[in-house]
């Protein structure tokens, strides 16, 4: 989805696609706030994404550049949040003048 539409409770939002998929097992992730925050509703995984590439809030710790990768086992997604500031090549630093960037406005004053 793109934005949270478990944060609207009116009618016909997302209770009725809870309510179908209640016997099964899923995981929700969105965009649109770009500010990382994870939730747990009806003991699933409501995940709000940040961003890659998009506007930030520069007073919000969690409006960062990732990419979220999602491998899965017998019973459940794993979920890792790869920061796009935080990979570095063999000699340690960020590849193609990384290190001129700003992956989080937070950061870039």
């Amino acid at each position: 989805m793109h934005k949270p539409v478990w944060q609207r409770e009116e009618e016909g939002g997302i209770q009725l696609i809870e309510s179908a998929l209640a016997n099964r097992s899923y995981t929700v992730f969105n965009g649109h706030v770009h500010s990382y925050s994870h939730a747990d509703r009806n003991n699933r995984d409501y995940i709000i994404l940040g961003t890659t590439g998009g506007s930030q809030n520069d007073k919000d710790l969690m409006s960062f550049d990732h990419v979220t990768l999602v491998t899965m086992d017998d019973n459940e997604p794993d979920i890792a949040n790869l920061r796009l500031d935080g990979i570095l090549d063999k000699t340690g630093n960020l590849p193609l003048h990384g290190d001129t960037l700003c992956f989080q406005a937070l950061k870039c004053k």
